[in-house]
């Protein structure tokens, strides 16, 4: 029954999950990149807690994160309140107008002339 979401199960696990539990695995490891992985345990975490350019990065991931989470927002909610507030003639296909009705007639127009 859920055989339809295999496809999107499988490569959320292969892009996401998978490359998630290899670095988490990874910063357990003192590693160049290019020779064999040495068990570094704590040692990592200890060294980046240490360093006052982390915590510099963190605060300024966490001012990033807070200005593109809500100057979108309240972009879109300000849009939202100019088209709510524009006048019901300055559209021609409003969601109060019937749009629908009209294609219908001229439909219906084209077909009994051909």
């Amino acid at each position: 029954m859920w055989l339809f979401a295999l496809p999107a199960l499988l490569i959320n696990i292969c892009i996401i999950l998978v490359p998630a539990v290899l670095t988490f695995t990874a910063a357990f490891f003192m590693w160049d990149g290019v020779g064999k992985p040495a068990w570094a345990g704590l040692a990592n975490f200890q060294n980046m807690f240490a360093d006052p350019v982390f915590w510099s990065a963190l605060t300024n991931n966490f001012i990033w994160t807070a200005i593109f989470l809500t100057v979108p927002v309240c972009l879109a909610l300000v849009m939202a309140a100019a088209l709510l507030m524009a006048p019901k003639h300055a559209s021609s296909c409003s969601p109060s107008s019937s749009c629908r009705a009209s294609s219908r007639l001229q439909l219906r127009g084209a077909s009994s002339r051909a």
